[in-house]
């Protein structure tokens, strides 16, 4: 994996939401071609710094991405790239 969103931490001085933060970090990522198309992302427990970043942020940031078509969810493996 060419990027690693697990050690990601939200700007908490930021009015936007830490979902739609976290979100958008991961869109640039899928266009900068930072992972490859069959790149499983980390479970949403695992992204944050020390459990600071909730598991509902990523678990709503990636839905999102499933509704836009840039992600799916393959039953128990995760979320992929479409």
């Amino acid at each position: 994996m060419l990027f690693d969103i697990t050690h990601w931490s939200p700007n908490y001085l930021s009015v936007m939401p830490y979902h739609l933060q976290l979100k958008a970090i991961i869109l640039r990522a899928i266009d900068e071609g930072r992972f490859s198309d069959v790149t499983f992302l980390p479970k949403p427990n695992q992204i944050g710094v020390s459990s600071l970043f909730q598991k509902e942020y990523a678990v709503r940031a990636f839905d999102l991405l499933v509704d836009e078509g840039k992600l799916k969810w393959v039953h128990g493996r995760g979320y992929c790239l479409v």
